[in-house]
């Protein structure tokens, strides 16, 4: 398992990248299509495997190990003990280009019984050209983290507005651990936005813009159960964060009611398309051909040709509710570390050798946050946490719950083996909204 002690952002399978299926052919790899790669990085950066996180980076709980089950009634009987296990279990992913391995599971076979509506029913398709031209005022692209030497920021994804006062919808992984986030809009405007709350678990978050003069254009809702596999449906987004003009891609809804690993669990409810996504689309809006939202591109199979996966909107804007009324396991406000962190014993033995793991138990540090307790307090990836305030750390989410259920402000014991030597810092807890 996986943990992270900081907050949301790329939602996202692990894998060390040599996995391979029954009949020894390679298993299909995953991208949360959150973050393009970061300029600058290095060869064994690239290579090394990815690593997802079972708590926010600095202290928001760590996701349920099992996940929500599918077809579930999240509002149905014992909410109070559902968000109790959220707490101690949620996922926060920093922004950043990672390729993740797992089985894809499918939902139950349907049978296709149901007449479809009659063209006269259905409002008329629109051309790419107008389409985007109704849509492209709501998407906007989500920026977190630090501008690099060329301009371009370092962690970058999409959103979509909801409300005309600013609220926008967007993937949880996309700013998870963000110590700052900014979002440009399609007139040329870029505004700070904070973080309202999320559910990493799922993969939904919901920022607000500051600063606004004037009001924002939200988008047409639509209905993820109205659409049928074969029915046209475009992407917008920020591909490859290359800002500007949004990128758009067009296809076809390959299938429904997809599942796949997520960082904390499985990904429910999810819509299979051909309309390729990348790096950077994650958050962006998927549109009908009558230009209304019917889900959320967040992740891609980057091992196949064109199979993208994007949350249902009927089953996302629940969770947006929640949020909208201050009732979600994570908020500017919660505890955060700073630190991403994966269980020793699920480490890749090439990872153990080259960061000279000696210990079968323990979180292995996989990332930092700059300017974060962990990173003030002088944690490095490659470090084994192995002891937090003199309670004895075995796996990530001992992390995760650790830091969870400390106060922003709180100055936590750390001890850690480097290169299998045994050292200890001082750091403090800060919050996920900085």
């Amino acid at each position: 398992m996986e943990s992270e002690s900081v907050h949301p952002g790329a939602g996202g399978l692990t894998s060390s990248g040599n996995e391979a299926g029954r009949d020894g052919s390679p298993l299909p790899h995953f991208s949360p299509a959150g973050t393009p790669p970061r300029p600058g990085a290095t060869e064994a950066e690239a290579k090394s495997p990815p690593i997802f996180v079972g708590a926010p980076l600095g202290g928001s709980p760590a996701a349920p190990s099992g996940g929500e089950p599918q077809g579930s009634d999240r509002r149905g009987g014992g909410a109070g003990h559902w968000r109790s296990a959220v707490i101690g279990g949620v996922v926060g992913a920093l922004v950043t280009s990672m390729v993740v391995g797992a089985l894809l599971v499918l939902a139950p076979r349907r049978e296709i019984t149901e007449i479809r509506p009659s063209d006269e029913l259905r409002r008329e398709a629109l051309d790419i050209g107008t389409l985007l031209e109704l849509v492209r005022p709501s998407v906007v692209a989500v920026n977190t983290g630090e501008q690099t030497g060329d301009g371009m920021f370092a962690s970058a994804g999409s959103g979509v507005v909801l409300s005309d006062e600013g609220l926008v919808l967007t993937n949880a992984h996309v700013v998870s651990g963000a110590q700052s986030i900014s979002v440009d809009l399609f007139d040329g405007r870029t505004r700070p936005a904070k973080l309202v709350g999320s559910f990493p678990e799922r993969d939904v978050a919901v920022i607000q813009l500051q600063d606004l003069e004037k009001p924002v254009v939200p988008v047409e809702l639509g209905r993820s159960s109205d659409l049928k596999v074969g029915d046209q449906v475009v992407a917008i987004g920020n591909a490859l964060g290359l800002g500007e003009d949004p990128s758009v891609t067009s296809g076809i809804v390959s299938a429904t009611g997809r599942s796949i690993p997520g960082p904390s669990g499985q990904l429910v409810d999810l819509i299979q398309t051909d309309a390729a996504i990348n790096p950077g689309n994650s958050g962006g809006p998927l549109v009908d051909v009558s230009g209304r939202l019917v889900g959320i591109n967040t992740a891609f199979a980057a091992n196949s040709q064109n199979i993208s996966f994007a949350l249902e909107i009927d089953s996302v804007m629940p969770f947006v509710e929640d949020i909208e009324s201050g009732d979600s396991p994570v908020t500017a406000d919660s505890p955060f570390l700073g630190v991403r962190t994966q269980d020793v014993e699920a480490l890749p033995a090439d990872v153990k050798t080259n960061f000279d793991v000696q210990v079968d138990a323990g979180a292995f540090v996989a990332s930092v946050v700059p300017d974060s307790g962990a990173a003030d307090g002088g944690l490095q990836k490659g470090d084994v946490i192995v002891e937090i305030d003199g309670r004895t750390v075995t796996s990530s989410q001992q992390v995760g719950d650790l830091v969870a259920a400390s106060k922003p402000g709180t100055e936590l014991s750390v001890v850690f083996l480097r290169s299998g030597a045994r050292q200890s810092i001082d750091a403090t807890v800060g919050r996920v909204g900085g």
